[in-house]
């Protein structure tokens, strides 16, 4: 053991005292060989007695490896252009792979790995400086870099598919699967940079959503887990490309039809493999890691962010978009057996709904002039009761599909998914009925809703508007009393004073003498 001491001190002390670049590049050239052939040696000396070998001398056996590796890779950097020296290392990183493979030597090939590894870093280092950002069309002294990065994708699925293809007949050991998924991990992140870089913009998202179908496919077909982990990773990018690059602010497409009809692909592509995942995993047994598992749900809710997005960059589209998208998700849910489609169309009607209501809240213009301009105040209370009335005629189906998977926090609330849209209805109606109205009109149009709206909850037997109806009551007595009281004669005061006080007193007796029926009426469906 301590002739590889010597041996290498030999060799490191040799290419500092030489201190021309060319001597120092043949003396690391030549210590290189020896380390190498020193390692190979001691190797093959102790490979039919490795239980006999020491854990020192076993790490040694690699640090001779990679210390013959780096001398060449300083060897040829010294010597050759860059370009040169990076080919040179993608070559060298495939000759100690293939000698690994043929020899089963369990050195060789991590020591390919970080050669590969180390040439790509550089090259990756280069391609990202802006100097550097070029298509793969651009001139050449840009692009060979780029190259680079597509040797190293090549060897990185070469010699994946080399380490499947000997192992095809034989049972694949722990390290050997550990080799495969540490290539297959390298070669996508390699491969996801070059297309960032040099595809064009509008591409990129495409690119990335078809790798990520190809890779789930392959995980399928080969039964690897790490490849469907890579491909939700692949969508994931995808989608991190649509909401900035393609529908975001500064999105390189302008125009709501450009941007959707650019998109479409590849929310096709989230469907199709949502779906696919969906599939696999009803009819697999084994269970699925937990990013396999809420996998279809991350795809769904990107495409579903991606399309708020898109609407909300077109201001007078996004209170009737987000209702339409919200409606048609409503309408879905019974019908694919989907229990997040009703929970996107609450969030979808959620946003619609603020939006009608920040229409109203900040109206410029006169207040029949502005409704017609501004139709989303009517559409939006218009699609909120299609959204009720949906969600009371298939009221079971959304029971049943809550109550099949729904988290404890959310079956409590979303079990009965109409008292939501009911609320929200209620809400635009207030506001919508508040703008249409003067103010002088308030408490007699909140009186007037709360009458109508009540008997409608009565009849119905809906406690939403019975609440609601109480709740307009409560505004028109309270603007009466903190508002109106203060424009009134004494005698209106007066008679306001003993009309309010006469109606409180019997609301109050009662509910006193009929303290159940009230709530029971109040909290029955």
């Amino acid at each position: 053991m301590y002739s590889h001491f010597v041996l290498f001190w030999s060799v490191l002390s040799g290419s500092v005292l030489s201190l021309p670049k060319t001597h120092i590049a043949l003396s690391l050239t030549i210590g290189a060989l020896l380390l190498y052939l020193d390692g190979f040696l001691t190797f093959r000396t102790h490979k039919k007695e490795r239980d006999e070998v020491s854990y020192s001398e076993q790490v040694f056996e690699r640090v001779l490896m990679y210390a013959a590796s780096a001398s060449l890779m300083v060897a040829t950097y010294l010597v050759f252009s860059l370009f040169t020296a990076l080919l040179s290392w993608f070559g060298l990183s495939a000759l100690l792979f293939a000698y690994g493979f043929v020899r089963k030597d369990d050195i060789a090939r991590p020591l390919s790995y970080l050669v590969m590894l180390l040439a790509t870093v550089v090259s990756f280092a280069l391609v990202s400086v802006g100097e550097y950002q070029v298509t793969l069309l651009g001139s050449w002294k840009a692009s060979r870099y780029v190259i680079h990065l597509l040797v190293a994708v090549v060897l990185s699925y070469g010699h994946t598919f080399f380490l499947r293809m000997a192992l095809a007949d034989q049972k694949t050991t722990e390290q050997i699967q550990q080799e495969e998924a540490l290539l297959t991990t390298f070669g996508n992140a390699v491969f996801f940079a070059i297309g960032w870089y040099t595809l064009p913009k509008i591409a990129i998202g495409l690119a990335y959503a078809l790798f990520g179908v190809l890779w789930l496919q392959l995980g399928f077909f080969w039964k690897r887990r790490y490849l469907r982990i890579h491909a939700g990773i692949a969508f994931v990018l995808s989608g991190f490309w649509l909401l900035t690059v393609n529908m975001g602010a500064t999105g390189v497409l302008h125009g709501v039809a450009r941007r959707l009809l650019s998109s479409v692909p590849v929310l096709a592509l989230w469907g199709y493999a949502s779906q696919l995942w969906m599939d696999h995993h009803k009819d697999d047994e084994e269970t699925p890691f937990v990013l396999e598992r809420i996998m279809p749900s991350i795809l769904s809710y990107m495409g579903f962010v991606s399309i708020l997005v898109l609407f909300y960059y077109h201001a007078f589209m996004s209170g009737v978009g987000w209702g339409v998208f919200g409606l048609v998700l409503l309408a879905a849910a019974p019908y694919f057996r989907r229990q997040r489609y009703a929970m996107q169309a609450w969030i979808a009607f959620a946003m619609a709904s603020f939006s009608v209501c920040n229409l109203a809240v900040h109206k410029s213009l006169p207040v029949w002039s502005y409704f017609l301009s501004n139709p989303a105040l009517w559409l939006g209370p218009l699609l909120l009761v299609l959204a009720y009335a949906l969600t009371r005629r298939f009221a079971s189906q959304f029971e049943d599909l809550f109550a099949q998977g729904a988290t404890q926090w959310a079956s409590k609330w979303l079990r009965h998914i109409d008292v939501l849209y009911g609320w929200m209805f209620c809400l635009v109606a207030l506001f919508v009925l508040t703008t249409i109205l003067h103010m002088r009109d308030y408490s007699l149009g909140w009186g007037v809703a709360g009458l109508v709206l009540g008997s409608w909850g009565l009849i119905g037997r809906d406690r939403n508007f019975r609440w609601f109806a109480l709740g307009l009551f409560g505004l028109a007595v309270g603007k009466i009393l903190f508002y109106d009281i203060f424009r009134f004669s004494t005698g209106q005061k007066i008679i306001t004073f003993i009309s309010v006080g006469i109606a409180l007193l019997v609301v109050s007796f009662l509910y006193n003498r009929f303290k159940e029926t009230f709530t029971e009426l109040l909290l029955k469906e």
